[in-house]
């Protein structure tokens, strides 16, 4: 049985990951031989779930995936809890958040990963919201509708494309009605972080841990536009957590509700959603992590 399962998105990142993926199995063939390595390439939505799934019960311990936040989330879905495993992340989307809190740059390189055979694995915290696993970030309002709007830029170069739903939702977004443990109010954005950031970047639990036993709540009241546009840059650089009518908290559980759907955005995709039971499980999957250099205690 193969050791190594490698999972990759090749549309991922506009096909990065088909021509990373080369890469990666000339360094994983040096260690291991090609006998102790099989390659899957998704197809469609969750079907990196169901690969991940049946390659666990086929044998296989070592899960890599190749692809954006998205892939990874869906192929760690059925992973969850399971202790006799590690998965590991090569970034090749648009926003890396999640690739950058393991320690790695938007590139495979061989130096970054050179103690991955080693078998070291650090246990992260997961998100919960409803029945979905979230292992970076989710939210509400403003930041999913730039999540889900960035992919209609495509013509525009990658490392500017939220860019454009930024500015256009910042003047437009009218805000939505949500109850936070049953108070009642209206945000501009909602962002629960396991990590930092999300969109590339944009850090708005600043002082989240992946295992810190915690969940960061921030919530964003909803403010005209010059309070918006006033406040963008410091949002955008994680200084935005004293401001007056910014919200920050810890939690392990947390019940939110809108009598209207809401996008919501879990690791970058989209769901409509108008009720979210959100929850933390502890130290419940064993990843591969830069060593000094993960955002870990």
């Amino acid at each position: 049985m193969p050791r190594c399962c490698v999972i990759y998105n090749p549309v991922a990142g506009e096909g990065a990951a088909r021509a990373i993926l080369s890469r990666v199995l000339e360094f994983l063939y040096q260690k291991q031989g090609t006998h102790e390595v099989a390659v899957y390439a998704t197809e469609g939505n969750n079907h990196a779930t169901l690969l991940a799934e049946k390659a666990y019960k086929m044998g296989h311990r070592e899960f890599l995936c190749i692809g954006g936040d998205g892939t990874f989330n869906e192929m760690c879905q059925p992973l969850v809890g399971r202790t006799d495993m590690r998965v590991s992340f090569v970034a090749t989307g648009t926003g890396n958040d999640l690739a950058r809190a393991f320690g790695f740059s938007s590139s495979f390189s061989v130096q970054e990963w050179e103690n991955f055979f080693d078998d070291d694995a650090a246990l992260i915290d997961v998100g919960k919201c409803n029945e979905r696993y979230f292992f970076n970030m989710m939210g509400i309002g403003f930041d999913a509708l730039v999540a889900s709007e960035f992919r209609k830029w495509g013509w525009i170069p990658r490392r500017w494309r939220y860019y454009p739903p930024i500015f256009k939702n910042l003047l437009f977004y009218q805000g939505h009605p949500m109850s936070i443990n049953g108070n009642k109010t209206t945000i501009f954005l909602l962002a629960v972080g396991n990590g930092r950031s999300s969109g590339g970047g944009v850090q708005l639990a600043p002082e989240a841990r992946l295992n810190d036993g915690q969940l960061d709540l921030c919530w964003i009241e909803n403010v005209g536009i010059f309070q918006r546009i006033k406040n963008l840059l410091a949002t955008l650089k994680g200084k935005h957590t004293s401001l007056p009518f910014v919200h920050m908290s810890r939690f392990q559980t947390l019940s939110l509700s809108s009598p209207q759907e809401a996008l919501t955005h879990i690791d970058g995709e989209s769901f409509c959603l108008s009720r979210w039971e959100i929850s933390l499980v502890p130290q419940a999957l064993p990843v591969f992590v830069r060593k000094n250099e993960a955002w870990l205690i």
